[in-house]
């Protein structure tokens, strides 16, 4: 976290036996605040796909013995409401409003273990 968006990830490979080679991709999806505003990567779409993809890609062409096998995959993101980030106010209102909901929640389980606990120790 000390030098945000300057290593996006990194990639792990296990070889179990002579025929499968596994692999492991860790993503780093942090944030820098800048001038402008809060600059956000998107890791899926910059980093895990294309890693994700040359990795497979040359796993097969290792295990084929052909340099040139051709490797083609298409990608699509899912359809969703752009979401635009102005300023971190936005961030401090969404934290507020999640601790709120969870301070909610957390009520009504607090009285429901606290009636079933009383319940066991009476014997109902």
């Amino acid at each position: 976290m000390d030098n945000p968006m300057r290593c996006p990830g990194a990639l792990h490979f296990s070889e179990t036996n002579s025929k499968e080679i596994r692999y492991g991709i860790k993503i780093n999806s942090s944030s820098s605040n800048t001038k402008i505003g809060r600059q956000i990567e998107d890791p899926i779409f910059k980093f895990q796909v294309p890693l994700q993809y040359a990795a497979s890609r040359e796993i097969s062409r290792s295990f084929i013995g052909d340099p040139n096998f051709g490797f083609d995959v298409g990608v699509k993101e899912f359809a969703h409401l752009a979401r635009k980030i102005d300023s971190s106010d936005k961030d401090d209102d969404e934290s507020f409003q999640a601790l709120f909901f969870l301070a909610i929640s957390m009520f009504g389980f607090t009285f429901q273990i606290h009636h079933l606990v009383l319940e066991k120790e009476l014997k109902l």
